[in-house]
């Protein structure tokens, strides 16, 4: 593609040409995106504008002007130094309040479509255990090494620009290499004294007549094998082995540029996202590729916000800092039977205004989720609250502005004097003696003249914009206890509470929607472009008949996806309330071992929960103790010799309850007959130390000779009745 487009060959380094991609018209696909960006880039200045005046505002530059001619936001100038521009920041730490809304991940779950379907519970189970190593391995719930915090930036632009999106990328990472191999002529040989086939690369004349194992005489024949294929020196041709990975990134609103009047992702025919990254990135991220620095912005002007930003915040307004180890790439995804002229859709990433990478669609879904905080109708990009903050914080300005500057007039009241006196100096300070002489009768003495005072409304409405921002923050102040009067009763807080979650219902359920969208993706991803031996290195190599099912099933016709409505986040201490009072209502039994793992997570190492710790784990080791057996590899199977511990020493219920889940897991379906066969036999000695004693039996009376002998059917312990004597 360079020397096509170009007019040389492809220089060195240079990334394979993107036209081998097949079914893809790369020239095509290349002059769609071009096209598209041209009408693209300049659509979007009004939601920029608001994206950055929030961006700006939460690093604290609240005295900001739009210039129309440049197409930036610049600082306000005073008319003259006299005029105040006060720095109190309301906006900031409302917006961190509304972030903290936001701030943790939703549990999400497979759940099967159908209760009866035994092979949709394999299924919903296999999904929530990648979607456990996905949230790990991308840093969701807690970072990993030196990854960023993409749950938390995923909240700040949720929250500051009303929309946030999830990527997802696939990226084949380098094992190594092996011989490349083909299929060659070669000769075969059956030994019927052997009892094997033979097959040797060796030709006609070469051939072997005689078995070298027993001598016996061989008849070869044409046949084919599989050889490694050698170059001109005789060395083997060597193929670069690789495996796919999916990650997880976090993209900002002001790099998607959808088709202007769309409204949503489904109803975009394409999605454009232009962003710059380092030429680094660019090599090791597009397949090798050897990109120039440009000055190409996502605005199209060549000074953005992003320069007045780094600027107030970092100290440099240089542009050339950023563009002489950046470039922009522009990644155009176009799905199926969306647009007419590619009926097929593809995937193009062009670079220096060349098509970098060219793929077919072959996605299992969508790799970008867009989050709104709340819709705007007919409108693609979404509101937020930060933006009518934007506008609450520059009104608070100008007030803050007046109130200052009247302060700075009455605390320096000018002196008046009298035409018609001598004064000695004037210095303003209070505790010179101005000296004056009348030259008049009617001369009156110097004298400050007041300040006028500021109307009360000034101040009630300075107190209203306040209050307004204590009203959007109220959630997390309703559960900090930080509300007005310091309401401490639990009713109270629970009604503020409520106030606050219905403040925040539809984000909130926005948020839990948008990350159960991108984690059943990644789930499709993950079955798509990962192979059999990198699942089983996830889930365990004794689940293959799960990840078998699993890699055969249509997700979307096997699982639902849920995510937990918990409303606000959270504390421990909250939790463990909760589970207090549920204990003193009698709603939970203490008895239950799944109850007693929970009261641990809760509790932690605390007495009886330490106990069940230790009870929990050496079941589990037993388990894989009856599984593999105390003999050696090969040899037959010897059952451990474990005995059940008396009751006083470990919790029968707790060791009954792990070896019970075993049985009950797909893994023990695979175990041998005799493991199967020694386990039900450690969990019936199990059940027999919990079942109480038998009361022992009332001793009987001897039977005397010649008495009366009991009868089949007869109770034997009814004492038979006694004979009467005879009349004498």
């Amino acid at each position: 593609m360079r020397g096509l487009f170009a007019g040389g060959p492809p220089k060195p380094g240079a990334s394979p040409a993107a036209g081998e991609a097949q079914g893809v018209d790369a020239a095509g696909a290349l002059q769609f995106v071009q096209d598209k960006w041209n009408d693209l880039k300049n659509a979007y200045v009004v939601i920029h504008q608001s994206i950055w005046q929030s961006l700006l505002f939460y690093a604290n530059q609240s005295w900001i002007d739009w210039d129309d001619a440049r197409k930036v936001w610049q600082p306000q100038q005073p008319s003259d130094d006299w005029v105040p521009r006060p720095r109190i920041n309301r906006f900031s730490p409302t917006m961190d309040a509304v972030i903290s809304n936001f701030s943790a991940l939703p549990e999400v779950e497979a759940v099967p479509k159908k209760q009866d379907n035994p092979t949709a519970h394999i299924v919903a189970e296999v999904c929530c255990d990648l979607v456990d190593y996905f949230i790990v391995k991308e840093g969701l719930k807690h970072q990993q090494g030196e990854q960023a915090d993409k749950v938390g930036l995923a909240a700040q632009l949720f929250v500051l620009e009303g929309g946030v999106f999830t990527i997802l990328r696939v990226r084949k990472n380098k094992l190594g290499q092996q011989a490349k191999q083909a299929i060659q002529p070669a000769m075969g040989y059956q030994c019927d004294v052997c009892d094997k086939y033979t097959q040797s690369p060796a030709t006609d004349a070469e051939a072997p007549k005689f078995c070298p194992d027993c001598c016996n005489p061989v008849t070869p024949q044409p046949t084919e094998m599989m050889q490694p294929q050698m170059d001109e020196l005789g060395q083997p041709q060597m193929d670069d082995v690789s495996e796919n990975e999916v990650t997880m990134d976090i993209g900002n609103m002001l790099h998607a540029f959808p088709r202007a009047g769309s409204t949503s992702m489904d109803d975009s025919p394409f999605f454009l996202w232009a962003q710059r990254h380092t030429l680094d990135d660019i090599f090791f991220g597009f397949n090798g590729f050897e990109a120039s620095p440009d000055a190409v912005w996502p605005d199209g002007y060549s000074v953005t916000y992003e320069h007045a930003l780094n600027f107030w915040y970092t100290g440099y307004s240089s542009s050339s800092l950023q563009v002489k180890d950046s470039c922009m790439v522009l990644e155009m995804y176009v799905p199926p039977k969306k647009v007419k002229d590619h009926p097929d859709g593809f995937y193009c990433a062009v670079i220096n205004d060349e098509a970098a990478k060219t793929n077919p669609w072959d996605y299992p879904a969508h790799p970008f989720t867009m989050a709104k905080y709340l819709d705007l109708p007919t409108i693609f990009f979404p509101r937020t609250t930060a933006f009518d903050c934007v506008e609450i914080q520059r009104e608070n300005n100008a007030y803050e502005a007046l109130i200052k500057l009247h302060a700075m007039v009455s605390a320096v009241d000018p002196v008046v004097v009298d035409a018609d006196s001598i004064v000695s100096e004037i210095t303003g300070r209070a505790d010179k003696i101005i000296k004056y002489r009348k030259l008049n009768p009617e001369t009156e003495a110097p004298h400050r003249m007041g300040a006028g005072k500021l109307d009360e409304g000034v101040y009630k409405q300075r107190e209203s914009l306040h209050a307004e921002f204590q009203n959007i923050s109220m959630a997390v102040n309703a559960v900090r206890g930080q509300q007005e009067g310091a309401i401490t009763a639990a009713s109270a807080i629970q009604q503020l509470r409520s106030q606050a979650e219905l403040m925040f219902s539809k984000p909130a359920a926005n948020w839990r929607y948008f990350w159960r969208d991108s984690l059943r993706k990644a789930v499709l991803f993950l079955q798509k472009y990962y192979t059999f031996e990198q699942l089983a290195q996830i889930l365990g190599n004794d689940r293959e008949e799960e990840i078998r099912a699993f890699m055969a099933a249509k997700l979307d016709d096997t699982v639902d996806w849920v995510a937990s409505d918990h409303g606000l986040p959270r504390t421990k201490d909250e939790l463990r309330q909760e589970m207090m009072t549920m204990f003193d209502k009698g709603a939970l039994d203490i008895n239950d071992p799944a109850v007693r793992q929970r009261a641990y997570e809760l509790f932690g190492e605390t007495g009886m929960m330490q106990s069940f710790n230790k009870d929990a784990t050496n079941a589990r080791l037993e388990n894989q103790m009856f599984k593999m057996g105390t003999g050696q590899p090969g040899q037959p199977y010897i059952a451990p010799q474990i005995t059940p511990m008396h009751e006083p020493l470990e919790d029968n219920a707790v060791h009954l309850y792990f070896h019970a889940d075993q049985v009950k897991s797909q893994d023990f379906k695979k175990w041998q007959p005799e493991a199967k066969q020694a386990l039900f036999e450690h969990v019936m000695q199990t059940q027999m130390l919990m079942e109480p004693p038998l009361m022992p039996a009332a001793p009987q009376p001897p039977t005397q000779l010649g008495g009366p002998k009991t009868t089949q059917g007869q109770n034997p312990a009814v004492a038979p009745p006694t004979p009467v004597p005879a009349a004498q």
